[in-house]
């Protein structure tokens, strides 16, 4: 359910040297016509132009390098995440311009911010950890709503609801089910971890992980057998694997 990495690399790489020739194609201009009045508005263009070109190739070379070498450039976070996040909608209209399903391009977003995520070896305390589910990975049928609190499952084992718990209180973890982003958004807020493990589908999951920025989220992309937000189901194994990385501050393959 995973997508290459290089295919969402592939685009910023795009973008970035389209805005790299417009850039130079811009300085040339300014260097070699006579433009008159709409000199300055060149340059108010270039001006802020030259930083923006500055920090996405900056970014973009960080992030290549992160993921080469399976370590992050710490001093560079903030660059990197100019790169992944604040410039994701224009790397995905680009990639659909190229033709590249929106889906595999947030899967390759999650891919490489997992990676990036692992490679920190960030180390988390067990009751700063927090599991976030769709509500959807509960049966269609089951009348034990969980969405207001996880601990009504009855744990028959007919969906993957009772594993999560399991992996929860194996590990003193904090787990909660939502039903939208909004309700998502809230519970980050209240419990405020310092870690997320989320289970939820290409688009919330990138999407969420942009609303938190700055927090370590390690994204596991559900599994759709009967189609979307309908019975839903997750790879326990993936989700013990990021909540053990995060306790143990090492990354479980």
């Amino acid at each position: 359910m995973y997508g290459k990495k290089r295919v969402y690399i592939g685009v910023l790489t795009i973008l970035t040297s389209a805005v790299i020739i417009f850039y130079l194609t811009l300085i040339y201009v300014l260097l070699t016509h006579n433009v008159g009045l709409y000199y300055y508005i060149l340059i108010g263009i270039a001006a802020p132009l030259t930083v923006f070109l500055l920090i996405l190739v900056v970014g973009t070379l960080a992030v290549v390098f992160s993921l080469l070498k399976k370590r992050p450039i710490r001093k560079l976070s903030d660059f990197m995440s100019f790169a992944l996040n604040t410039i994701y909608p224009e790397v995905l209209f680009v990639g659909g311009l190229l033709g590249i399903e929106k889906e595999q391009m947030m899967r390759s977003f999650a891919e490489i911010n997992n990676n990036l995520v692992a490679a920190r070896n960030v180390k988390v305390a067990p009751d700063d950890i927090l599991i976030l589910l769709p509500h959807c990975l509960q049966r269609s049928t089951c009348v034990y709503r969980i969405t207001t609190n996880i601990n009504n499952c009855r744990r028959c084992g007919r969906c993957d609801i009772k594993g999560l718990i399991e992996i929860s209180e194996r590990y003193g973890v904090r787990i909660i089910a939502a039903t939208g982003g909004t309700l998502a958004r809230k519970a980050v807020k209240d419990y405020k971890p310092k870690a997320i493990v989320a289970v939820a589908c290409e688009r919330d999951l990138t999407s969420g992980i942009q609303d938190v920025n700055g927090i370590p989220v390690y994204g596991v992309i559900n599994i759709r057998p009967e189609g979307p937000c309908y019975n839903t189901r997750v790879d326990l194994n993936l989700v013990e694997s990021a909540v053990k990385n995060f306790i143990d501050g090492r990354y479980y393959q």
